[in-house]
């Protein structure tokens, strides 16, 4: 009924929905990483990096979250159709 392309629909709003979450994760880990604890070599703490992963993720989330919420609305929107007379959703 739908085809191939039903299989692919909501793929472009995601492609766009990771440059945001992938850039800001990134931009905000690397300007976390000079103020990480560091141990007696110099490197950066486990905990530390636990701690400016997990800020750097939540960051990128909240950016990327609207998009997330555009793709999967594309995503199901053609589930609501009608179906045997009967119309789900």
């Amino acid at each position: 009924d739908e085809g191939p392309a039903a299989l692919f629909r909501g793929l472009l709003p995601s492609l766009i929905g990771i440059v945001p979450y992938v850039g800001i994760d990134f931009a905000v880990y690397d300007t976390l990483r000079p103020h990480m604890p560091r141990n007696e070599r110099g490197e950066p703490t486990v905990v530390g990096k636990l701690c400016a992963g997990g800020f750097a993720g939540a960051c990128g989330q909240t950016v990327a979250y609207p998009l997330d919420t555009v793709r999967r609305v594309l995503q199901v929107q053609d589930v609501k159709v009608k179906h045997s007379g009967v119309r789900y959703g």
